[in-house]
């Protein structure tokens, strides 16, 4: 069984460590700060006895399901953080569900079908501006192995 919540730990990890970087290279004051949420779908079964499905916070995950990874960011400082790299590993027992990247106003660069031994696949979005007082989010599915 995959435990997300350590996958989540190591994926806030690569993210901030893109925000360390761009606050020391910045000349401004943006202040930008992240929240991950990692959910699975669920069905349950309503009053009415109807099929519903609706995603909560994955705290394990079996084999074949399918996680959902979302990068919400804000910049509650007084200038613009410019030139944004978010580098978001795909979970070491997972596999990126195909087309399943997204962004909010960024370019998405996705890895490589193939990653060389050892070689951790990324999913990368650049982002141009995050305006001050501004918000958005970037996001991933996988697939559990």
């Amino acid at each position: 069984m995959l435990r997300p919540a350590k996958l989540v730990r190591r994926l806030a990890q690569c993210v901030l460590i893109s925000f360390s970087l761009l606050a020391l290279l910045g000349h401004a004051s943006p202040a930008v700060s992240i929240a991950i949420l990692a959910e699975k779908e669920v069905i349950e079964i309503d009053a009415r006895g109807q099929e519903v499905v609706r995603r909560v916070i994955a705290e394990n995950a079996e084999p074949g399901e399918v996680i959902f990874y979302t990068i919400s960011y804000q910049n509650d400082g007084q200038s613009s953080a410019r030139d944004i790299v978010l580098d978001n590993p795909v979970p070491e027992g997972t596999r990126l569900v195909d087309d399943s990247a997204w962004g909010e106003q960024a370019e998405i660069q996705l890895p490589a079908a193939e990653a060389e031994a050892g070689q951790a696949q990324v999913v990368r979005w650049l982002i141009s501006e995050i305006p001050a007082g501004t918000d958005g989010a970037v996001g991933f599915s996988v697939v559990v192995l």
